[in-house]
């Protein structure tokens, strides 16, 4: 009897085992983005500005979605049940049709991306970087189909870089300016020093040297940075008409400028002189108006809003430095997710926090011309 009980036993047990693991296994599913082919394409337009993407131009079975025009093809993969995105992508990754198409791909899925971090980040992929970890999405190059493949990250992923809109924008910004900056980087460590403790006058009574010197220079630098297309605001047939802003944010005496993207992959740049170059920091979509300042106030305030997220990002400026000074995030597409400078929150404590936000500017920039703007550098 002892030994029949224990058999008896033993089967139970390995019964709820078998159980257990046929359960979870049957009821495990891979990971989708939170939109269906439809908004993905909706959405594609959207950042787009334009009819890109036609609906009745999709081959959709119930596990799959194909789209093919010149230059490019996208193919989703879905779920059967549900019909929402497992993966997008996108090829050949030997046109620079569809690496734009892909770039702005990414943005539809990954709330801080950006036209210029995305394209620089699958320039990379092409140079051999195995796979891009974001917060939300995990990037690779299929090498069979040549195709970008951009999935859902796995929760066992790491990203390796921080994709906030302050991020990778700004490296490219900078890195095409080091070209004109180079032999300056390669002297020691104690000339490099020098400008960086010199910039910023530290003798407040003499007035006329300091908005006298600087004037003609700044005047100079932003003219050249403007005519050079620094920002390289075109590509292809995505042309971005830019529009320009002069504002003034700190006290400093110099202006800051502000290039506007006709569309929201080129993106809004906050520029600004810092010793004898242009800084640029991304400050939002091109082609909206969400950027707000109180004049000389030392602060501004944009706002991104992609696929229901919506996010309020706010900066102190003094001296020629940025700082994040608040971030307030409504991931509101499910169950309502709410952060504060990335602290889960409540919606009372969101809502006050993006109050606050909104509290520090209200002037608007007045956008003009490249030719307006130039001529208002020059009378200024």
């Amino acid at each position: 009897m002892i030994v029949l009980f224990s058999l008896i036993g033993v089967a139970v047990v390995l019964g709820i085992v078998f159980l257990i693991l046929f359960l979870g296994k049957s009821n495990a599913k891979a990971k989708t983005f939170d939109m269906t082919c439809s908004q993905y394409t909706a959405e594609m337009n959207r950042i787009m500005g334009e009819n890109k993407l036609k609906e009745d131009k999709w081959k959709i079975t119930e596990a799959n979605a194909a789209y093919i025009d010149d230059g490019y093809k996208i193919e989703l993969d879905l779920d059967k049940d549900s019909q929402k995105i497992k993966s997008i992508k996108v090829g050949s990754t030997d046109s620079e049709e569809a690496a734009k198409i892909a770039a702005v791909s990414i943005m539809t899925v990954e709330p801080d991306a950006d036209q210029d971090s995305s394209l620089k980040e699958l320039a990379e992929l092409k140079e051999g970087t195995e796979e891009i970890v974001k917060e939300e999405t995990v990037v690779y190059i299929d090498e069979t189909e040549k195709e970008y493949v951009i999935e859902p990250k796995p929760d066992d992923k790491t990203p390796q870089e921080k994709t906030d809109a302050t991020t990778a924008s700004s490296q490219i910004s900078q890195a095409s300016q080091t070209e004109t900056t180079q032999p300056q980087t390669q002297t020691t460590v104690a000339e490099t020093t020098v400008p960086e403790t010199t910039a910023p006058p530290e003798t407040v009574p003499s007035t006329t040297e300091e908005t006298t010197a600087p004037q003609s220079d700044w005047k100079k630098l932003y003219t050249d940075f403007i005519n050079e297309n620094k920002l390289g605001m075109q590509g292809g047939d995505m042309v971005f008409q830019s529009t320009y802003a002069l504002v003034e944010i700190d006290d400093d005496g110099i202006p800051e400028l502000i290039i506007n993207g006709w569309t929201n992959p080129a993106g809004k740049h906050l520029c600004w002189i810092d010793g004898n170059e242009v800084k640029t920091e991304p400050a939002g979509s091109g082609g909206t108006d969400s950027l707000r300042y109180n004049k000389r106030g030392g602060k501004y305030w944009w706002t991104y809003m992609a696929m229901g997220r919506i996010i309020h990002y706010e900066y102190t400026m003094e001296n020629g430095k940025i700082e994040l000074l608040h971030e307030a995030r409504n991931y509101g597409q499910t169950n309502d997710d709410f952060t504060v400078d990335e602290k889960e929150v409540d919606q009372a404590t969101y809502d006050a926090m993006v109050a606050e936000i909104e509290s520090s500017g209200s002037d608007a920039p007045d956008y003009k011309s490249k030719d307006e703007i130039l001529s208002d550098i020059e009378r200024y």
